[in-house]
């Protein structure tokens, strides 16, 4: 049977009997304070088919992760990545409890293990194609993992919820007219250890710290992708987008820009949004060119 070309939006790709697809529950196991003991972070893994190594993508779901994105990790996979997702401590079953800085924490210490002998064999993962992407909060925690980690050389924020930002809406917003304190109240429900208002009192206490564009220039060199829904109400474009897309590019980052006429989960253009992410990717050297995408056809 000749190869032919496939869309990994749409198509999936040849079955590799040596190496197939799979699926991988993973619990990473993390200390922070020798009080508290080993933590475990719950999650998954979409790996491809075929032997390896793969580009390794890192999938940071929101606040609080009710939309994971997994369309987009079966996207990625079918693509050729190992796609790794997985839950903050305090939320969705990991263990502790749950805060914005237990959020970036997290991140950091899946990125070393993920990077580590053992995690890169386990998963088929390539240690130089590493991608961070996250939506809303995850977004934030990819920028801000992507500006303190310099072994990280591509970002992607989708819809990203700037911290900073939001700790500047809140001082000027007593009357909440963004809605932020009504969104924080309604979200903290399956998280643990925490309320709205330890929340809030945590993103005003690191505003300064947290804004983004105060770290714009640790992604010079760096691929960042950053997409903006033009009708979001959560990570308002005015705020959360427009100010980062012209640091970053006066930093000296290789930042490209996607803007979609959605709200914020890009709930009726999951393809497009998919289409935008691999392009990127492409462009980036992530992974492979449209053309060079095969499958087996039929006999």
């Amino acid at each position: 049977m000749d190869s032919i070309p496939y869309d990994p939006i749409r198509e999936d790709p040849a079955k590799d009997p040596d190496f197939p697809a799979t699926m991988h529950g993973c619990v990473f196991r993390v200390t922070y304070a020798p009080e508290n003991g080993e933590q475990r972070l719950f999650g998954i893994a979409y790996l491809p088919g075929g032997r390896g190594p793969h580009p390794c993508i890192l999938l940071l779901h929101g606040f609080p992760g009710n939309e994971k994105n997994l369309d987009l990790a079966q996207m990625l996979r079918r693509a050729g990545c190992t796609v790794v997702q997985f839950h903050y401590r305090g939320c969705w079953g990991s263990d502790g409890e749950y805060s914005f800085e237990h959020v970036l924490e997290d991140v950091r210490s899946v990125v070393t293990l993920l990077r580590t002998p053992e995690w890169r064999e386990r998963l088929r993962i390539d240690p130089e194609r590493f991608v961070l992407m996250g939506h809303s909060l995850g977004g934030f925690a990819s920028l801000m993992t992507g500006a303190s980690v310099p072994e990280i050389r591509a970002v992607c924020s989708i819809a990203g919820y700037d911290l900073g930002a939001v700790a500047s809406l809140l001082k000027n917003d007593p009357g909440d007219a963004y809605g932020i304190r009504a969104m924080f109240r309604d979200s903290v429900l399956p998280l643990k250890g925490t309320s709205d208002g330890i929340l809030l009192r945590e993103v005003e206490r690191h505003g300064a710290t947290w804004n983004v564009c105060g770290h714009a220039s640790s992604f010079a060199g760096k691929n960042v992708l950053l997409v903006c829904a033009l009708r979001d109400s959560t990570s308002i474009p005015e705020f959360h987008h427009r100010p980062l897309v012209a640091a970053l590019a006066a930093h000296g980052a290789n930042v490209s820009e996607e803007t979609f006429d959605e709200e914020h989960g890009f709930d009726s253009g999951r393809l497009e949004l998919g289409d935008a992410v691999l392009r990127w990717m492409r462009r980036s050297g992530i992974v492979r060119a449209q053309g060079d995408f095969r499958r087996k056809g039929h006999s």
